[in-house]
């Protein structure tokens, strides 16, 4: 009998933590445990893949701001919105002592380019008084003080029993910024709020959107999670790789060859466990712009390998630019070896013509785990920083990030 009550006891115990912890990070944040996402404590969302959680248009709530926040299609923007658009995300998003995130107008609008449906932009604005510079006169003006955008994305997530959510298109969520000195005032939750309020009107035909975040996750369960490891260049003294076997090629992606990447793309789609990506179009003004750099692999006519780079515009050092690899593919049959040599002559091509690239990061997603292996066999990473995807109004199972291959 005394054992039998010791137990209900533990038992009683654990529950009563179980709920006290719950209820904390429902306070802590709050406004997250409001929203359509999955929460550590969805317990039935651990036993089955939901899906769509809303189906629904969301209704107003006390984080819906109409009367600040206004949302439009990206390129409806006048050009002194875009330009204070800009401003903000240059002197606000990402800036410290060491660290800044500096992009300029053609690093932002291609993102926004060769979609098949809509993008948008949501502003955050409050009336303020200026003063003119030469005559002294005081005019009032509305400054954008908080920014949001969001463009869509192709997902297909293999052997998902639910056929319905093996393909189906997301809003990508970013820049998301708040004026420093506007800041610990709920504006961030209000244009979120907001932000997904006037997009699901605006465009029935996504209902689920996709964020990306380091460090914290604020309770939710994500999409899949891991490390990022950034690495020193050391300027001029980098290493030139040795050359790749006879046979292989080098090929950079362009406007000739893009077509084909997709084909690979096709090809190895059974590799993953989710695919995201881009239109066509999108990627491909990112590559003419120059701000993703394609390289890929070549022998017998035939893609071996592919490796995804982005011009960061996240300076650590006073002109030492990070370029990013963020995704790569290894097709089945290739030999590691090449597959990481590969990697070594793609950057090499990059930052023989970008000097200003002095670090590199490689995100441990998709087949860059291969990269970080053999990275970490002779130099140790400058940072190292936790990052994780998670979705909006969608509960699945987390995926391996070694299975997940996000080109965005």
């Amino acid at each position: 009998m005394e054992l039998y009550l010791i137990g209900v006891y533990i038992l009683a115990t654990l529950i009563l933590l179980v709920i006290l912890f719950i209820l904390y990070i429902k306070v802590k944040y709050r406004f997250w445990s409001l929203q359509p996402v999955f929460h550590f404590y969805d317990f039935y969302y651990w036993l089955y893949n939901k899906g769509i959680i809303r189906y629904e248009l969301p209704e107003k709530n006390k984080y819906t701001n109409i009367k600040a926040i206004k949302t439009y299609v990206f390129h409806s923007l006048t050009n002194k919105q875009l330009q204070d658009f800009i401003v903000l995300i240059q002197l606000n998003y990402f800036r410290n002592k060491d660290n800044l995130f500096y992009p300029k107008k053609e690093n932002i609008v291609p993102y926004f380019v060769g979609h098949s449906t809509k993008t948008f932009c949501s502003l955050y604005t409050k009336p303020t008084t200026f003063i003119h510079s030469k005559s002294s006169d005081t005019f009032n003006q509305d400054e954008i003080i908080g920014v949001i955008t969001s463009r869509p994305l192709h997902v297909q997530i293999q052997n998902n029993y639910n056929s319905k959510f093996n393909h189906m298109d997301v809003y990508y969520v970013d820049y998301l910024c708040v004026n420093k000195a506007c800041r610990k005032q709920q504006i961030a939750p209000q244009l979120i709020q907001t932000h997904e309020y006037n997009q699901s009107h605006l465009n029935r035909s996504i209902s689920v959107s996709l964020f990306k975040r380091e460090e914290e996750l604020t309770g939710i369960i994500p999409l899949t999670i891991y490390k990022t490891y950034c690495y020193q260049l050391r300027d001029s003294h980098y290493i030139i790789p040795p050359i790749l076997s006879a046979n292989i090629s080098l090929l950079t992606g362009d406007k000739q060859n893009l077509y084909y990447f997709y084909n690979f793309l096709k090809e190895t789609e059974a590799l993953w466990d989710i695919l995201v990506y881009p239109e066509l179009s999108n990627l491909f003004e990112l590559i003419t712009t120059g701000n993703i750099f394609l390289k890929m692999l070549i022998v017998d006519g035939e893609i071996i390998s592919a490796y995804l780079f982005r011009k960061t515009c996240i300076y650590i050092e006073k002109d030492k630019e990070v370029v990013s690899c963020f995704a790569s593919i290894k097709s089945k049959n290739m030999d590691i070896n090449d597959f990481i040599l590969g990697f070594k002559n793609s950057l090499w091509s990059i930052i023989k013509h970008h000097r200003n690239f002095g670090y590199v990061t490689i995100e441990n997603i998709s087949d860059n785990y291969l990269l970080i292996e053999d990275k970490s066999k002779n130099n140790s990473p400058y940072i190292v920083s936790p990052m994780a995807y998670f979705f909006y109004n969608f509960a699945y199972s987390p995926f391996d990030s070694k299975k997940c291959l996000i080109i965005n």
